[in-house]
């Protein structure tokens, strides 16, 4: 599938996205450590009926790296002005973990979006130390996932390139890269949950252990008339399984 590689930029910092396919808009935002192209299967997929959008978030991939830490909050106002630039309405946004964050604060705030399909989604607060939040990622990344299913290595593969990769690129500055991973994790967002108005899916799997089962029945809890879609899997299964997300 042809992907088209642009650049957004406010306030100098740049942002490259990608768009693929034809049809109504869909944002997808992917997760902390991660890239757009980390989740080509799930962007190809989702473009079969749409026109997908797919950025680097700042701080990752070929994207700028902001001047301090950011929370859910700097990236949802970000993005809604990219959205602006775009001249989009009625967009469906899909959103990963950290992006799954960013999905629910953007829905809760901007009128150009019209629905959201968060995935083992930060935005609640969380109680663990750095030691903690490290382990937890670490069980739930490499435990569960089916690796030896048909590409599964190839993606696992992938998946790690862009997370080291990551990590050089912000080398100097791996203290506010950690740091806007923590903010999503340990901050309240409960007040902009709570705003939200528009159809949300919360996606989530059964063997999370980041972001465990009982995080999406509180995130549902909050959120009027949102509903939940249970799956097998760990934190990262939606890039071995592309087509459970319908949008």
């Amino acid at each position: 599938m042809q992907y088209s590689e642009k650049t957004f930029e406010k306030n100098g910092l740049k942002m490259a996205y990608f768009e693929l396919g034809e049809g109504k808009p869909i944002l997808f935002l992917h997760g902390w450590g991660g890239t757009a192209l980390t989740y080509q299967k799930n962007l190809e997929f989702l473009a079969l009926k749409n026109k997908v959008i797919a950025p680097d978030l700042p701080f990752f991939g070929k994207s700028g790296i902001p001047k301090k830490d950011w929370d859910l909050l700097d990236y949802a106002d970000f993005l809604d002005s990219f959205l602006e630039h775009l001249n989009l309405e009625g967009v469906k946004v899909v959103g990963h973990s950290l992006g799954g964050g960013i999905s629910l604060i953007l829905g809760s705030k901007s009128e150009r979006v019209s629905e959201i399909h968060a995935i083992n989604s930060t935005g609640l607060k969380n109680e663990f130390s750095n030691v903690g939040i490290i382990f937890r990622l670490w069980r739930s990344t490499f435990f569960g996932n089916p690796l030896f299913s048909k590409g599964g290595f190839k993606i696992a593969v992938r998946s790690s390139k862009y997370s080291v990769l990551n990590v050089f690129k912000n080398f100097f500055g791996l203290k506010k890269l950690v740091k806007t991973g923590l903010n999503s994790l340990t901050r309240d967002y409960s007040k902009y949950l709570s705003k939200i108005k528009i159809p949300t899916t919360l996606y989530w799997s059964d063997k999370d252990k980041l972001l465990p089962k009982t995080v999406a029945k509180e995130l549902q809890n909050k959120i009027k008339d949102s509903r939940i879609k249970w799956l097998t899997g760990n934190h990262i299964w939606v890039l071995f399984k592309p087509e459970k997300i319908v949008v």
